[in-house]
C-alpha cells in the first residue's frame, strides 16, 4: 500500500501466534537481512541522514501501539494525499 506520504507499506496477514516482542525482533531481523543482502537499495537505520538514497526498511511499526496509517484514509498533508493499496 502507498502510504500517502513516502512510503509504502507492506502488510503480511499472520496467524496470531507470537508475543510482540518475538514479532519485533523477526521483523528487525528481516529488515536487516535485506539492507545487509542489497546495502545499496535498502537500510534498517532509522537515522535519515545514513540512509540517502535507500528505501528504509521500517521494522520498528512492529510493536504494540505503533500506529500505521489505514487504507483509503486522507492524509493531513497538502493536497490531501490518499493511503491507497
Amino acid at each position: 500500500m502507498v502510504s500517502g506520504g513516502k512510503g509504502i507499506h507492506v502488510v503480511v496477514p499472520l496467524k496470531p501466534k507470537a508475543e510482540w516482542p518475538e514479532v519485533k525482533i523477526f521483523c528487525e531481523d528481516f529488515a536487516q537481512t535485506m539492507a545487509d543482502e542489497e546495502p545499496n537499495r535498502f537500510t534498517a537505520n532509522l537515522s535519515k541522514a545514513k540512509r540517502t538514497g535507500r528505501l528504509f526498511i521500517d521494522y520498528l511499526r512492529n510493536e504494540r501501539g505503533s500506529t500505521a496509517i489505514c487504507p483509503w484514509s486522507v492524509r493531513s498533508r497538502e493536497g490531501a494525499p490518499v493511503a491507497v493499496p
